[in-house]
């Protein structure tokens, strides 16, 4: 910046002679400033439409999502995708483990929705699961001296928790909308994350709620809610069996305002308990606070730079992952502010080097998964495009099949001649019953036959007769045929 500003032709004489402002000169220096902003964003703005026309005209790939995740597949072949990583492939290992040890369905708002034991206690709302997308810009953002977004830090937590084959009853994880929802909205306006989805986070041992603030990230963990009073009660005071309530801070950089976080998750914590009954109304306190639920910032390895908060808390969150099974987070624990529980785990002895490392593995842990989602995404299309071609073909089908039929009326009628024969019939059938005449169509000569007595000579007479009257009744229908035909 300071090297900018020699360059310009009013501040350059400023430096060179090093001279103190005079209060009346500021107005001339500021100007030269504002004009050298204004004209550096001109630049940055000229920049990126150049930038985006040349994205566009080659086809902008970046936007085309890579990975949605999770996504429905295999356990074998999420494994084979992290064959060869370290922390990722340790991480889907234990989670698989523990998910067939567990022996409850869990309540993870973003991997499955709890069925009600009755219908009065459904809430209205949806417990859609929560996808993470991941673009082309944002694995761009894995490469060294990058900033990571929440896509990459919420895809991380649910590569861990093993999403979506493997579920935990004990662990909740949020996103990192979470926590800005809470801090700028309250308590009320995020209790639909788990009231949709009949969540009890009293019942969890680990709650994750990542912080994205200030551009810098930060991890704080809600450890065993639901035992609060045990924290009040002396006679567990110390005990490596009784489980301790309380929040971990974790901050690379120990820039975020722990306290004020702090309160926040205590806000959100007594809102819950409210909100779920665990006390009456009539006798209704507030159970969470700084001093019952102390707050622990053990020690832990921080960053060297201003760009690897994002990784740190994904290393965090990994090693909390893999404490949960071993340490019950008692009341011994609280009694040294978590350091022996840290120290003893060996989870937390990594570097710097690590970090890196996490970095590459995630990219090409992305790169395997994006391969098997998009393989089985255009499988799915070309399945959907299959089905709709049949359902197009059974329609034709059909429709041939309804022209090709041939309408019925109980008999056939005379080929060549169109629909107003019938017409035609009735009206000869009514000009013969009012002049008396008996013509072929009208039964009661054939009766007058079978019911005869006579001798077969007057058999032969009847059917000399009759064969006379229906040919004198087709030459009228001819005569009626024709003068329609004409009249049309």
């Amino acid at each position: 910046m300071i090297e900018q500003m020699k360059q310009n032709q009013t501040l350059k004489t400023w430096f060179d002679c090093n001279p103190e402002i005079e209060f009346y000169e500021l107005e001339e220096y500021t100007a030269a400033l504002l004009k050298d902003t204004e004209k550096e964003n001109n630049k940055r703005r000229r920049s990126t439409r150049l930038s985006r026309a040349s994205t566009k005209k080659k086809g902008n790939t970046s936007e085309k999502p890579q990975l949605v995740f999770p996504f429905k597949a295999d356990e074998e072949e999420f494994y084979a995708a992290a064959s060869d990583l370290g922390e990722l492939k340790q991480a889907r290992e234990s989670a698989s483990a523990a998910s067939e040890r567990a022996t409850i369905q869990p309540q993870d708002s973003d991997l499955n929705e709890p069925q009600a034991e009755n219908e009065s206690e459904k809430v209205k709302g949806s417990a859609r699961t929560h996808y993470i997308t991941i673009r082309e810009d944002d694995i761009e953002r894995l490469d060294p001296g990058e900033f990571l977004n929440d896509a990459l830090v919420d895809f991380w937590m649910k590569w861990i928790s093993g999403a979506p084959n493997n579920t935990h009853p004990d662990v909740h994880i949020f996103t990192s909308h979470f926590m800005s929802t809470l801090a700028s909205d309250g308590a009320k306006a995020v209790s639909s994350w788990t009231a949709k989805k009949r969540i009890d986070i009293f019942e969890k041992k680990l709650i994750f709620v990542p912080v994205n603030s200030d551009l810098h990230w930060s991890l704080c963990v809600v450890v065993n809610p639901g035992f609060i009073a045990n924290n009040s009660d002396n006679e567990k005071n110390g005990s490596r069996s009784e489980k301790g309530s309380f929040l971990l801070f974790l901050d690379s950089l120990n820039m975020h305002q722990k306290r004020k976080v702090a309160k926040k998750i205590y806000e959100w914590l007594n809102f819950e308990w409210k909100r779920l009954k665990k006390s009456s109304d009539k006798d209704f306190r507030q159970p969470f606070y700084r001093e019952s639920m102390p707050l622990f910032t053990p020690k832990i390895p921080y960053q060297d730079n201003g760009c690897d908060c994002g990784v740190f808390v994904c290393r965090y969150a990994f090693n909390l992952f893999q404490m949960r099974n071993e340490s019950v987070f008692s009341q011994f624990d609280m009694v040294d502010n978590c350091t022996d529980l840290f120290e003893d785990s060996g989870l937390f002895e990594f570097g710097m080097k690590d970090i890196a490392r996490i970095r590459v593995e995630m990219k090409h842990l992305i790169a395997n998964l994006s391969k098997v989602y998009l393989q089985k995404k255009k499988l799915e299309k070309a399945k959907k495009k299959s089905k709709s071609k049949s359902n197009e073909a059974d329609g034709n089908t059909s429709s041939e099949a309804a022209e090709a039929e041939e309408p019925t009326d109980g008999g056939n009628k005379p080929e060549g001649i169109d629909e107003s024969f019938d017409s035609i019939v009735k009206r000869d059938d009514e000009s013969q019953e009012t002049s008396g005449d008996e013509g072929p169509f009208v039964p009661k000569e054939k009766e007058n036959v079978e019911n005869s007595s006579d001798t077969s000579g007057k058999d032969d007479e009847v059917k000399t007769n009759e064969e006379e009257d229906r040919s004198s009744s087709d030459e009228k229908s001819q005569d009626l045929l024709v003068n329609d035909e004409g009249s049309a």
